[in-house]
């Protein structure tokens, strides 16, 4: 009896190792940001002013990551005063941001971005 469980737990244990493997080849690890780094934050969570979500802005930013949140992977960007009195958090999931790459051509300047109105929905806590 005591070889059949044995048995049991070898095989259990294997299936898991062959499952993690084939579930994890499709996966990738989340960018690690470093203090310093500049970002884009994703929008899709965001409640503007636009008329529909399909006119409004995928990325917003580019902003300075300010704090890597130790025992995680999520990360403090310093986000302008007027994002943080509509009541948006300056700490992202590392999935929410994107990296801001410079353009190559020197001498060119990205537009500026538009200013974000965020409406306010519910109370305020």
């Amino acid at each position: 009896m005591q070889k059949i469980i044995e048995n049991l737990q070898i095989n259990a244990s294997l299936m898991q190792q062959q499952q993690a493997k084939y579930s994890n080849t499709h996966r990738s690890d989340a960018p690690l940001y470093k203090v310093g780094d500049m970002v884009y934050v994703d929008t899709r969570n965001w409640n503007t002013d636009r008329p529909t979500k399909k006119l409004d802005d995928k990325y917003a930013g580019p902003w300075k990551v300010t704090r890597v949140v130790p025992g995680s992977r999520a990360v403090e960007v310093d986000l302008p005063s007027e994002l943080k009195s509509e009541g948006i958090f300056n700490v992202f999931h590392p999935q929410l941001l994107r990296l801001y790459i410079p353009d190559p051509v020197p001498l060119q300047k990205p537009p500026e971005p538009k200013p974000i109105k965020i409406e306010k929905i519910g109370k305020n806590v």
